[in-house]
């Protein structure tokens, strides 16, 4: 995504056992304040453990692709690099007692982007909300699109990309400027015509292959013609047109004497040749 910020935030690794007093009171104060937060605890079970490799401290978070839960962290981030953090996940562990996880300090900044940048729930690109249309218009070409998913195509925030509040959204229409009977034309429309885009891009390929069958074409031609002009022997030649070779053994093997003789006859041959 174009002109994505790198935002500076913290995250909080942490270790409780229910069944000590002070970790129970600091885990339940933890949990309500995150709670009050708007953030929901992702508990899952982990083989390889991968929260303990999350340590508490500053982080600098990649933008360029968003979720409404989790974030990456970029290459050079003071810690914990190139990670996905989440805004509050624990490991389920054997001992039903203890809470190992981490939580991401969401800031401000952090709240104005996923509410800034829509996406499409169908190919999930992302837009800058100014710069999105009320529905993916690149995706209604799709030949994997059905008529009964032109909904899926809807741009929302990314703060809203799943669950309740996109189908809400859908369920609304959140202020369209268009309908979706005005969708539902351009779809039929998009499926049933090429886009500009494409037209120019089967154009370039059809030239493309066209130039490059030409290509060989007239070196098998002026090969052979400059063959025969010179008297060579064309019944043990091919022309391979996949390396744009001249190949004067394909059929039969040629002696040693034969094929030096040959040699002599083709130094001022323009293309390719090859024995076997």
């Amino acid at each position: 995504m174009k002109n994505a910020p790198r935002i500076e935030t913290e995250v909080v690794a942490y270790h409780y056992n229910l069944d000590n007093e002070a970790d129970c009171q600091a885990y339940g104060d933890m949990s309500h304040k995150l709670e009050s937060e708007g953030q929901k605890l992702m508990r899952v079970y982990s083989l390889d453990n991968s929260n303990k490799k999350i340590k508490s401290g500053p982080v600098v978070l990649d933008t360029n692709f968003l979720f409404n839960n989790q974030w990456n962290t970029t290459d050079d981030s003071p810690t914990n690099p190139k990670f996905r953090i989440f805004n509050w996940y624990e490991t389920v562990v054997p001992n039903k007692k203890i809470r190992q996880g981490h939580y991401t300090v969401v800031t401000q900044e952090m709240t104005d982007i996923l509410n800034a940048v829509f996406q499409c729930g169908f190919c999930g690109n992302m837009e800058w909300a100014q710069e999105a249309d009320d529905f993916c218009i690149q995706c209604l070409g799709s030949p994997y699109l059905s008529s009964n998913e032109v909904h899926l195509t809807l741009t929302v925030p990314v703060s809203k990309s799943f669950g309740a509040d996109r189908q809400a959204m859908i369920d609304n229409d959140h202020g369209l400027q268009s309908s979706r009977e005005e969708v539902k034309a351009k779809y039929l429309d998009a499926q049933a015509k090429l886009s500009e885009q494409k037209i120019a891009k089967e154009r370039k390929e059809v030239a493309a292959k066209y130039e490059s069958a030409l290509e060989k074409i007239t070196i098998e031609r002026d090969g052979m013609d400059w063959l025969l002009d010179n008297g060579i022997n064309t019944d043990n030649v091919i022309f391979y047109s996949h390396n744009k070779a001249f190949c004067f053994d394909w059929r039969n093997p040629l002696s040693h004497d034969v094929k030096e003789r040959l040699k002599e006859a083709l130094k001022d041959f323009p293309f390719k040749v090859e024995f076997k």
